[in-house]
């Protein structure tokens, strides 16, 4: 081999050598890039909801959310009364349909089904707020009014507990017997709860009118029906004026016919940290409610 075909392979060979050598040099670089990087692979957005788990309890006084839990209890009470078997079982909590070994074929024996046009109102809730999986323990009183001929029935404290996921906004429910709900919310074991299964949990908002309609329309149903019941919310001073229950179911068909539920205005103020609403309704009839809470009124005119 003479020598110039020697030079050329030895230039050619240091070519070679020096790529190889910057060719290493790089993967180095890369590699100690990737395994010490500038910033987390894996970085936590504040914006993702975290597992959190709360259980202190509290009573909840936001309207929107407090009529929407009564009104899923009045669509409980028509899946009874409609007996759509599939629909209640998927809103029945899995644990209670266990624990009572509940099936599509004994489950009205063990909820009762002898209900007609039934009404369930709510008058006190506790939950436990900001929390993963919200426990809502319901407090109310439920009528119902049979056909003809039959009597009115009146059940004062019906409780239940509702149990929402908010990772999949499903809810489920259970019967729960209690006499003091804020009790037995404060003693309850909370437990994270994953539900698959369950009806959707949307809160309807609700404007103030439309709550004060509510007010007078359950105030109305209860003094066609239960006229002892509606005599308990009137405020102390209307109450005297009429002398006693008796006194107050004479004048019943008077202030029916003259009372309206449907509003022509209304106002407001704050006075002893009572909510104070001054309502007039469509027969232009001036009424005052006191509202202690949602769902917690007296009334006068």
């Amino acid at each position: 081999m003479n020598k110039e075909k020697k030079k050329v392979l030895i230039i050619v060979g240091v070519i070679i050598a020096i790529i190889a050598l910057l060719a290493y040099l790089l993967s180095v670089m890369i590699g100690d890039e990737v395994e010490v990087p500038s910033e987390p692979v894996n970085p936590v957005d504040p914006s993702e909801p975290t597992d959190v788990l709360n259980t202190e309890i509290a009573k909840l006084d936001d309207a929107s959310t407090f009529f929407t839990i009564q009104n899923i209890m009045n669509d409980y009470y028509n899946l009874i009364f409609t007996e759509n078997t599939s629909s209640l079982l998927q809103v029945l909590d899995p644990e209670y349909i266990q624990e009572y070994h509940i099936t599509a074929n004994n489950v009205y024996s063990i909820i009762r089904n002898d209900y007609n046009t039934t009404s369930y109102v709510a008058t006190d809730i506790y939950y436990n707020p900001d929390s993963s999986v919200t426990y809502y323990f319901v407090s109310g009183y439920l009528t119902d009014i049979p056909l003809i001929g039959e009597d009115y029935n009146y059940y004062s404290s019906i409780s239940y507990l509702i149990i929402v996921d908010e990772s999949t906004s499903r809810y489920v429910l259970r019967p729960i017997n209690t006499s003091n709900i804020q009790d037995y919310a404060e003693n309850y074991d909370i437990v994270s709860r994953e539900l698959i299964t369950g009806s959707s949990f949307r809160v309807t908002e609700i404007s103030e009118e439309s709550k004060l309609t509510t007010y007078l329309s359950e105030f109305m149903n209860l003094l066609v029906y239960f006229p002892n019941e509606a005599y308990q919310l009137l405020t102390q001073e209307k109450q005297q004026e009429y002398g006693s229950v008796d006194g107050f179911i004479e004048q019943i068909v008077n202030i029916y016919e003259d009372s309206s539920t449907r509003i022509f205005s209304f106002g407001s103020r704050v006075e002893n940290d009572i909510q104070v609403y001054e309502i007039i309704d469509d027969n232009q009839n001036r009424i005052t409610l006191y509202e202690y809470g949602i769902n917690d009124f007296r009334i006068t005119y």
